[in-house]
């Protein structure tokens, strides 16, 4: 398979990173273009990948298309490709939070095998949650190639496109609030004398280690919370302040706000 990519920003290099570390692709089987000449130089001087500032050769390169140029650049990019893509059946992946299948098969006016991808930005170190689906035209042989590619990245999920705002609220968006979480602890850890360097990274451990308990026992967060608190003890303390300051409803309330953001986006 040859991977065509229009666009080459943090999730694109994150991508190419993780193909070619995994082995899934050889340099040869892949392509990009973008805006950016220096952008392009870096990605060919790091990956020693073909470049290009033409969308359309991209096109012609590909048996399989990425975008991954942020979403108020796809009417333009997809007015460039449209009649190409359409004449050679082109399959198109879109990585854009807030652009629908139908938005896409909107944009390009006709028939087109369309994949939605949403990874993370984890895939940088090979632990992405990536959700995929796809429209009817995609047969299952391209959408299983697809889904083994950004296997490579970390973990995917097929869902339904309907479920797909929900999953950019707790796996897309939600890095950002482990990053705030593990940098809340830090602060504390540094207001009672901790250096900063050394919190962080006991609490990012620390919450490694708690996500690997939760996948690989199975058992609920709060069985293992349980497990955790003692009577009378410390944790039940910490965490019982935690619930007096609305930790749970805070967060469920961050997940409806992101879930409405990209509705919005995707009805704009």
């Amino acid at each position: 398979m040859k991977l065509g990519i229009i666009g080459a920003g943090n999730m694109a290099a994150a991508i190419v990173h993780g193909l070619l570390h995994e082995s899934i692709l050889d340099r040869d089987q892949i392509m990009l273009s973008a805006r950016s000449l220096d952008r392009l130089l870096h990605f060919q001087t790091k990956y020693d990948l073909s470049i290009s500032t033409q969308n359309l050769d991209i096109v012609e390169f590909s048996d399989v298309l990425l975008l991954a140029v942020k979403p108020i650049h796809f009417p333009t990019v997809v007015a460039e490709i449209r009649e190409r893509v359409i004449t050679e059946q082109k399959t198109v992946i879109s990585i854009a939070a807030g652009i629908s299948l139908d938005d896409l098969q909107e944009l390009f006016g006709a028939d087109v095998p369309l994949i939605r991808v949403m990874p993370n930005i984890n895939a940088t170190v090979f632990a992405s949650t990536t959700a995929l689906c796809a429209n009817d035209l995609v047969d299952e042989v391209t959408f299983t190639a697809v889904n083994t590619l950004f296997g490579a990245l970390g973990k995917t999920y097929v869902i339904d496109e309907s479920q797909m705002s929900t999953f950019i609220a707790i796996a897309g968006s939600a890095p950002a609030y482990a990053y705030l979480f593990v940098d809340a602890l830090a602060q504390g850890a540094l207001k009672n004398g901790m250096s900063k360097a050394q919190a962080v990274d006991i609490a990012a451990q620390t919450l490694l280690g708690s996500a690997k308990m939760i996948l690989e026992t199975e058992k609920h967060p709060r069985v293992l919370m349980d497990q955790v608190s003692s009577p009378g003890g410390t944790t039940i303390a910490a965490v019982a302040t935690l619930e007096a300051h609305g930790f749970v409803p805070t967060l469920i309330a961050a997940v409806d706000a992101c879930i409405e953001k990209d509705n919005s986006l995707t009805t704009q």
